[in-house]
């Protein structure tokens, strides 16, 4: 778990500086993969996942969707601890 919460706390100052955090859940989610993308690029993890439609998740009853995620469950990025340990 310590690696995941490293990856999380750089992915999160990643955002945070670069000014990415988004009130729109679709732009916060894509800006959000593209940062993780970067920062596991050369380490031993991966996503799940290539492509995600978030539109879809957003719009869509769960049981539709091609990826099943609970977009429900992701806290404020005001909340920074919160936030870190939600996404690693």
């Amino acid at each position: 778990m310590p690696q995941y919460l490293m990856i999380a706390e750089k992915v999160y100052k990643k955002i945070k500086e670069d000014d990415l955090f988004s009130d729109t859940p679709t732009e916060h989610l894509n800006n959000l993969i593209g940062v993780i993308r970067k920062e596991i690029k050369g380490t031993k993890f991966k996503l799940k996942y290539n492509f995600i439609d978030f539109d879809e998740c957003l719009t869509k009853p769960l049981d539709e969707c091609a990826v099943k995620i609970d977009i429900s469950l992701m806290p404020s990025h005001k909340n920074k601890d919160e936030y870190i340990l939600w996404l690693a």
